[in-house]
């Protein structure tokens, strides 16, 4: 008989942050990189790299194109 148990993958394996995920977010904001990672994803993706520090990098992007 197989142990069904063996072949589960562990849950505790940390997901690497997408190296788009950040130009995504800055372009586009939380509904954009919702819609394209899924919301778990984005979540867990901004609080890896700091969600105050994505809303100021965000910021100093749109201020540059406004200039």
């Amino acid at each position: 008989m197989i142990d069904r148990r063996a072949r589960r993958l562990p849950t505790s394996v940390p997901v690497p942050v997408d190296p788009q995920f950040v130009q995504t977010f800055c372009e586009g904001g939380w509904a954009r990189c919702d819609r394209i990672y899924g919301k778990r994803r984005t979540q867990t993706w901004a609080s890896a790299i700091g969600r105050d520090r994505l809303r100021q990098m965000r910021r100093e992007h749109l201020m540059g194109r406004k200039g």
